[in-house]
């Protein structure tokens, strides 16, 4: 972690529309990559920018924070970062094993500790979580089959 990355930590703000972070972390992402972008964090997506820069490939979005009836729905976890406010989580889809590596390595050394690998198809494609929940256990890794 370099002193110009955000602690993962930091105080909660959202990311109203109006927040400075959608400026900062441009063009890497964007309001529009989330289903609900004031519902997240700013440290957290500062955070993320920097992984995005450090892999090298596209974060291309699946999930942000959902509301617990959409959570259930989605079959998510009761105790989902997902859930939090702000949100500190994503899902992100990976389009080949390499992508996956990347993607992997550059959420690790930008600090992120909790991090879940979803199933690849044949061609390498699925998806990885990334969370920096206060509330759940950290570091953390795990797989779905």
């Amino acid at each position: 972690m370099s002193a110009r990355e955000p602690a993962l930590h930091a105080p909660a703000s959202r990311a109203l529309p109006e927040h400075p972070v959608w400026r900062e972390i441009a063009p890497e992402l964007a309001p529009s990559d989330f289903r609900h972008p004031e519902q997240m964090d700013a440290a957290f997506l500062r955070r993320l920018s920097a992984a995005r820069r450090r892999a090298g490939v596209p974060f291309r979005i699946l999930s942000d924070h959902r509301p617990p009836e959409r959570n259930e729905a989605a079959g998510g976890a009761r105790r989902s970062a997902h859930l939090e406010v702000p949100c500190r989580a994503v899902d992100l889809r990976v389009e080949t094993n390499e992508e996956r590596f990347r993607v992997l390595a550059a959420l690790l050394a930008v600090g992120f500790t909790r991090i879940g690998v979803y199933p690849a198809r044949e061609d390498g494609a699925g998806s990885l979580h990334v969370d920096a929940s206060a509330s759940n256990p950290s570091p953390r890794v795990w797989t779905h089959a």
